[in-house]
């Protein structure tokens, strides 16, 4: 399944998800204590205009990334494009630990797919019977709850959406993430890990967009985490 499920599974895992798809960014989150970095493909950031390329325009600096750490590597996808069966080869090619998309990006020959470990990401659209299915298959390694709306995006954490989460965790047995939609402070790691999320992936949001930045910020939440 990948050395990410291994992680998430053994303790409060933090994830790295670059601003750039940079070594020297990839680097700086594993000295601050990051279990595993993600870089970007074929996705716009909602709401800030950040863009990423396809693998044709980004495959150096990936397998730079994949080179200059030892923590797993995976890759979130988006549809803009929609990746094509001959992008994804290349992907896999480069030695991805993770493959990470909303379920309704996800074109069937990567699920199908046996090399690489996919995490499924849920959006606020989904339904909970659908959250429930995934939860359930076999080819899944972990479930990512990207549930906040793009109008509350960087808000302070709320009662409800913890609840939200909650709801999530309670009907998979399988890893659930949540990614840094809302603003989520150092010590709300401990609300999160009572209400059954393994991991926090943190974005530029979090920690800027400098190495320094990178390394600082990522150390407090990784203090948290190993408190956990």
């Amino acid at each position: 399944m990948g050395r990410i499920t291994d992680i998430l599974k053994s303790r409060f895992t933090i994830i790295s998800n670059l601003y750039t798809n940079s070594a020297q960014l990839a680097s700086a989150s594993e000295e601050g204590g990051a279990d595993a970095i993600e870089v970007n493909l074929n996705l716009e950031e909602s709401g800030t205009g950040v863009r990423y390329g396809t693998i044709d325009l980004e495959e150096h600096a990936i397998s730079e990334v994949i080179g200059s750490v030892k923590v797993p590597v995976g890759v979130r996808i988006g549809d803009s494009p929609m990746i094509r069966r001959e992008e994804w080869e290349k992907i896999v090619s480069t030695g991805i630990d993770y493959v990470k998309m909303m379920a309704h990006h996800m074109p069937s020959f990567i699920y199908n797919d046996e090399r690489v470990c996919k995490i499924i990401s849920v959006g606020s659209g989904y339904v909970l019977e659908q959250v429930e299915i995934l939860a359930h298959d076999g080819r899944i390694g972990a479930i990512e709850a990207a549930i906040i709306s793009p109008q509350v995006f960087r808000l302070p954490l709320t009662l409800l959406d913890i609840t939200t989460y909650a709801l999530i965790t309670r009907r998979t047995s399988k890893p659930v993430i949540v990614p840094t939609q809302k603003y989520i402070e150092p010590n709300d790691l401990r609300i999160l890990k009572k209400i059954g999320i393994e991991g926090l992936v943190i974005n530029y949001t979090i920690t800027g967009t400098e190495p320094l930045n990178y390394t600082e910020i990522l150390h407090e939440y990784k203090k948290i985490a190993e408190e956990l």
